[in-house]
């Protein structure tokens, strides 16, 4: 008997996109629904939206998204002749609730993986907070939403951030809130979280380093009696544009949002604000973030609050 070979036919695709969660340092593929969408000077979407499919390499394919996507021999070049760029629309949405819906602008075609990067961009940076090292980029970064379950051994940050002095201060939708180590042998710690359309964050970080004690003969205090110093800074745009058809701005558009002040103290209709807010997180707590009823209480609100911009 004489087997005969099975048919094969080889397809390109000329986007594929791979997600990373910078709290696991893992590539997801799993509950997310992602969908693209050809768009015309970033004002019209074209055609139909493409769902992606999961690859077994961790990325999120693209089939189908052009005309000129067809089955190709084994010995063509995949981009000869290269067919023309133009924008595509991301729609991201986390079917298990642990990330926040998102959408981007990327460009097709894209040879290999896009990661979050490219000289397209308008900031001309990339998809990252921080920013990943050029050619470095894992994947484009996911957001954790309140709903994440949180990962054992990690400390976690909660808040709910609304703009000015008012009893009904509207929340602070898509504020990035940027959480820094301020002791020095945590150079370098540096993690970023999003609110959602409630205005409410929620920030799982690993814990910074322990500090070395100041003296040979000083012991380390117990693990439950530890603290970190943190120091906390909100950017925040009201009325950013929205991408066609997604309800969202763009990603990037966040992530370069302008700093704004914090409601360090409100007394009445009397605020304190600066520029950055500095707290400690104890081990083993998670940390709640609000504004002090005055500069001598140490009651605080509920909520914290940002100085309009």
């Amino acid at each position: 008997m004489q087997l005969l070979p099975m048919e094969r036919v080889t397809t390109h695709t000329l986007l594929g996109i791979r997600f990373w969660d910078r709290l696991t340092g893992q590539v997801v593929t799993d509950g997310l629904e992602v969908k693209a969408q050809r768009l015309k000077a970033r004002s019209q979407r074209l055609g139909k939206p493409v769902l992606g499919r999961s690859t077994p390499s961790g990325t999120i394919a693209f089939f189908g998204l052009a005309p000129s996507e067809r089955p190709i021999d084994a010995d063509q070049l995949l981009w000869e002749p290269e067919p023309s760029k133009e924008d595509v629309v991301i729609d991201l949405v986390d079917r298990s609730g642990r990330f926040l819906p998102t959408s981007f602008v990327a460009q097709a075609p894209f040879k290999g993986i896009f990661r979050g990067q490219g000289d397209w961009l308008a900031s001309n940076t990339s998809l990252f907070r921080p920013e990943a090292i050029a050619e470095e980029a894992v994947g484009v970064q996911l957001w954790s939403a309140p709903t994440r379950p949180i990962p054992p051994g990690m400390a976690v940050i909660r808040a709910q951030i609304v703009i000015g002095a008012g009893a009904d201060a509207p929340p602070a939708v898509n504020a990035l809130v940027q959480v820094r180590a301020t002791a020095s042998p945590a150079d370098g710690f540096d993690y970023y979280g999003l609110t959602d359309d409630r205005g409410i964050l929620l920030l799982p970080i690993p814990y910074p380093p322990i500090p070395d004690p100041s003296t040979p003969e000083t012991p380390y205090p117990p693990l439950g009696q530890q603290t970190f110093p943190l120091t906390l800074t909100i950017y925040h745009a009201p009325g950013l544009a929205q991408l066609p058809g997604s309800g969202r701005p763009d990603l990037e558009m966040l992530l370069n949002q302008p700093p704004v002040d914090i409601v360090i103290h409100r007394t009445g209709d009397e605020l304190e604000f600066r520029p950055s807010l500095t707290v400690n997180l104890r081990f083993g707590r998670p940390l709640i973030l609000g504004t002090a009823l005055s500069s001598s209480s140490t009651e605080v609100e509920s909520v914290l609050r940002i100085q309009p911009a």
